[in-house]
């Protein structure tokens, strides 16, 4: 039988593959224009300065596949944590996580 981390790494694997096709689509259309600003002095010489402009916006669906990527390797971790603990304290166990640094 396979580990339930292992199948929640796998799961995040193939969320994480649709994340790079989306990403490489996205980049791939040329997706902003280079827009001179100004000109600069920098060191006695003057230099352009040029301002990136996004001329359309990456698929909306990508920051929850992102989103799930985060969730399933987050869950394999606690899946990890309870299997190193003895039966009796499986109830109490998981990964830590805090919402302070310490």
């Amino acid at each position: 039988m396979t580990a339930s981390w292992d199948l929640k790494l796998d799961r995040a694997e193939h969320h994480l593959k649709k994340v790079r096709k989306m990403i490489r689509t996205f980049s791939d259309g040329h997706p902003y224009d280079a827009v001179r600003h100004d000109n600069v002095r920098i060191n006695n010489q003057e230099v352009w300065r040029y301002v990136l402009r996004f001329t359309h916006q990456p698929d909306e669906n990508l920051p929850i596949i992102v989103g799930d990527v985060i969730h399933n390797v987050r869950s394999a971790l606690d899946h990890m944590a309870v299997a190193m603990v003895p039966n009796d304290r499986r109830r109490k166990a998981g990964f830590p996580i805090f919402s302070t640094c310490l």
